[in-house]
């Protein structure tokens, strides 16, 4: 903005109102420019939410097909000890071990 050098009360009052109108642009502009920030920030945390959301059920879904998966377990190695037992005995019968 060029300075002019202001001799009258109304000329202050003019240049004063025309600062101020300035300033309220550019606060104005800073304004729409947060707010368009803020939104896609809002955007980002939305999408991020659902990814994170996803992928929770995804491993979820993971864990529970494992846990079906072993459930068994402990009846499986109780068996294979009374197995290892019979074989055992087995073997010295016939004198292998």
């Amino acid at each position: 903005m060029t300075k002019k050098k202001i001799t009258t009360i109304e000329g202050l009052a003019v240049a004063t109102q025309n600062e101020f109108l300035h300033v309220n642009k550019r606060f104005d502009s800073l304004e729409n420019e947060l707010r368009g920030g803020f939104k896609e920030m809002r955007e980002a945390i939305t999408l991020l939410a659902s990814a994170v959301k996803d992928g929770f059920a995804h491993v979820n879904r993971r864990i529970d097909t494992l846990h079906a998966d072993i459930s068994d377990l402990p009846v499986i190695r109780e068996e294979l000890r009374g197995l290892r037992g019979r074989v055992e005995r087995l073997e010295h019968k016939v004198g292998v071990r």
